[in-house]
């Protein structure tokens, strides 16, 4: 094992005077080992003499040790060396005995530095960890952290240290004062609830020092800006677009329909608030599930915006962009758009579906808020309405109409509308056809579409239709 880290002679011999006493050491600068071509041989200490035998009682120290090691400091004066000079230079110690012979052990090499380390400001930058451990950000979003990465350079000497400090204002320590990240130039302090305020901006500086003991202090002026609030919804305007709004009062009054099963949309006005910076468009079969139909999708950067499902792509203000099959990589998670398929671009709602059209607000830190625009209702020129009055009961009978493949009046079907319900909601009544029962309805954006409408003749042999005998 090495000796103790307080161990004399922990990197070789030490000098010995043997019979003879060391009478004085010297030392110099060389450009290679046992050299003084720089700074010739200097006396830079002359030891006691300790009384070991009789011929050392004329010119000894009797209070000087002779069975121990001591630890000698030096200093080399009167340098003068080329600042330019870039090659290793070497000190060489010299230990002369009493008789007059001389013994030469040198250091390691070293060089000469002046300049202090260099700061690279192309590389610093501040991580948000609620985003993850290398994203990095302008903005965050965590309440108790703030990482920064910095980078300093050094052509003479390597960096010996690192210090960071964060500060309210540029340069200050009021968050946290000057600690040591070793030769790590990263810094992460994760002890901050509490301190770090919405909407408020904190400064990291950083101090370099380098294996000469200069020092370079960095003030970064950026900052990181912590968002702690999700956006308010009501800053940005949102509609259907393609769909017309009811000729009577329905419940809920967002509530819009559309007679094209193959389209949906909504358009949107940039937010008020200066920090909403991202815009997505979903699509969900209800208020729970906001996302199963169109995953939420990237569709506007700090603007204004339409954005439509039609044709099979995704339009973003009337250009399109992706297929509708590349949307389903985004509910897979796996954002790779060469999985998509070229062929099979399908969205066709079943009549009587209510989509839910919902516009996903982030601001600079991602945090994210779900804004609900319409409740759009798929119809068709078959479709029949029936809505409540004043929350009361009420009995409603069908026109007449003849089934295709059963012939039966609409006449003899009634439909009751219960008791309790809100002013305006609503039933709809659509005549199922063989044509809706042939018809594919489906959404390739989805891995979870199912449509409500099955044709029998398609499930016939299926298990549970056995086992019910239905």
């Amino acid at each position: 094992m090495p000796p103790e880290a307080n161990a004399l002679c922990r990197y070789g011999d030490p000098f010995e005077g043997g019979t003879n006493a060391v009478v004085k050491y010297e030392a110099g600068i060389g450009t290679a080992q046992g050299e003084a071509d720089m700074v010739v041989f200097q006396e830079v200490n002359k030891p006691c003499i300790p009384c070991t035998d009789a011929c050392s009682q004329f010119d000894c120290d009797s209070d000087c040790k002779f069975d121990g090691y001591t630890l000698i400091n030096f200093t080399v004066k009167d340098i003068v060396i080329d600042a330019s000079y870039n090659k290793a230079l070497y000190i060489s110690v010299k230990a002369v005995i009493g008789s007059g012979e001389e013994v030469v052990s040198s250091s390691n090499g070293f060089y000469i530095d002046l300049t202090p380390p260099s700061f690279d400001e192309e590389v610093m930058m501040y991580i948000d960890v609620r985003q993850g451990d290398f994203t990095p950000s302008d903005f965050q979003g965590s309440n108790d952290t703030i990482k920064a990465v910095w980078l300093c350079n050094d052509t003479k000497s390597e960096i010996a240290k690192y210090e960071w400090a964060i500060g309210t204002t540029v340069g200050y320590e009021d968050i946290q004062p000057y600690t040591s990240t070793g030769t790590v130039s990263t810094g992460t302090n994760n002890e901050l609830e509490g301190q770090l305020k919405h909407n408020s901006t904190y400064y990291v500086s950083i101090k370099c020092t380098n294996m000469a003991g200069l020092t370079t202090i960095w003030k970064d002026r950026k900052g990181v800006t912590v968002l702690l609030e999700a956006p308010d919804p009501d800053t940005v305007d949102a509609d259907a677009v393609g769909a017309e709004h009811f000729d009577k009062e329905v419940y809920p009054t967002t509530a819009v329909k559309s007679m094209d099963p193959s389209a949906c949309g909504e358009s949107w006005t940039v937010s008020t608030d200066p920090n909403i910076r991202r815009y997505d468009f979903c699509v969900g079969s209800s208020m729970e599930n906001q996302s199963d139909i169109i995953p939420c999708v990237w569709v506007g950067y700090n603007m204004s915006g339409v954005v439509e499902i039609k044709y099979g792509y995704l339009y973003i203000d009337s250009t399109p962009y992706r297929k509708i099959s590349e949307l389903r990589v985004l509910s897979k998670g796996i954002f790779d758009y060469s999985t998509a398929n070229e062929d099979d671009n399908t969205f066709r709602m079943e009549s009587g579906r209510t989509l839910f059209l919902f516009m996903r607000l982030c601001n600079k830190a991602e945090i994210c808020i779900d804004k609900f625009v319409n409740s759009l209702l798929i119809t068709d020129e078959k479709s029949v309405l029936f809505s409540s009055e004043s929350g009361k009961s009420k009995l409603f009978q069908l026109k007449y109409t003849q089934n295709n493949r059963v012939k039966r009046t609409s006449s003899q079907l009634f439909i009751e509308m219960p008791n309790g319900m809100e002013e305006g909601q609503s039933i709809l009544f659509n005549e199922l056809t063989e044509e809706n029962m042939t018809s594919r309805y489906d959404s390739v954006a989805s891995t979870t579409f199912t449509s409500y409408i099955v044709n029998p003749q398609d499930t016939f042999n299926r298990t549970e239709r056995l086992l019910y005998r239905r």
